[in-house]
């Protein structure tokens, strides 16, 4: 086949955008408040390995419920980390749920339902169904979502709905901020935007307390990781003229 023959070369791809980041309306948030308050008892789930935007943000709801006078019990497939268990209410977080179905389930930090692991079900058997969340979803799963992608942390998110309540108090604080403090890396991600920075400010004001929270999350080791970390320190090796480093 001759050169003039050949066909002529397919244009290149137009580059993919990144899609928008997304903030939540004031309208749907106080659709998620009037939710909250036109029922009593809630189920507040999320997903399997909870981290600490998981378990900061599913406490911060069962204390503002439960400042409304409300019945909301925390329950999560897996055990709370070691790292979280001194924050406000993780003593009372349940890994079965209750017998009876709560009128509403909330699922916080999950892009779809199948993260929440073996309490899909229960979550199910709920009258009805809120979702949280600050992660891209390919699907809706919940009869009212609140997917905040502008958020660095669901944890951000959640401050709204609380200060929409006018519900802030120290212990929500403090949950609010491990959260936070999780999803930014202590503050270190990209995702860390100025509007990250004035909730974290308002939640140090109102009690949080950063150098706490950074050390438990960040500095604190149990002795079996340690142990691993020098595992792979050991056997850590370097390639490229220093520009790799791995471990066999």
């Amino acid at each position: 086949m001759s050169a003039a023959s050949l066909p002529p070369p397919e244009p290149a791809a137009a580059p993919q955008k990144a899609p928008a980041k997304r903030r939540v309306s004031l309208a749907r948030l106080r659709r998620a408040l009037e939710l909250l308050d036109s029922h009593s008892t809630f189920l507040i789930t999320s997903h399997i390995s909870p981290d600490g935007d998981a378990i900061g943000s599913a406490l911060a709801l069962r204390h503002l419920l439960a400042d409304r006078g409300k019945q909301a019990q925390v329950v999560l497939q897996d055990p709370v980390p070691a790292e979280y268990v001194g924050l406000p209410g993780a003593d009372q977080i349940a890994q079965t749920p209750p017998d009876i179905p709560a009128e509403v389930a909330i699922v916080v930090d999950c892009e779809n339902l199948g993260r929440v692991g073996a309490l899909g079900p229960a979550v199910e058997r709920c009258g009805d169904l809120l979702v949280l969340d600050h992660h891209l979803s390919s699907g809706r799963f919940g009869r009212l979502e609140l997917r905040e992608t502008a958020s660095a942390a669901c944890a951000e998110l959640l401050y709204r709905l609380v200060r929409l309540a006018d519900g802030l108090t120290p212990e929500i604080a403090e949950c609010l901020m491990a959260g936070l403090v999780l999803d930014t890396g202590g503050f270190r991600f990209p995702n860390v935007t100025p509007t990250t920075l004035r909730v974290a400010a308002k939640l140090v004001e109102t009690g949080a307390q950063i150098p706490r929270l950074y050390q438990s999350i960040y500095e604190n080791r149990s002795f079996s990781a340690t142990k691993l970390l020098g595992l792979a320190l050991a056997s850590t090796r370097s390639a490229l003229e220093g520009n790799v480093t791995y471990a066999v």
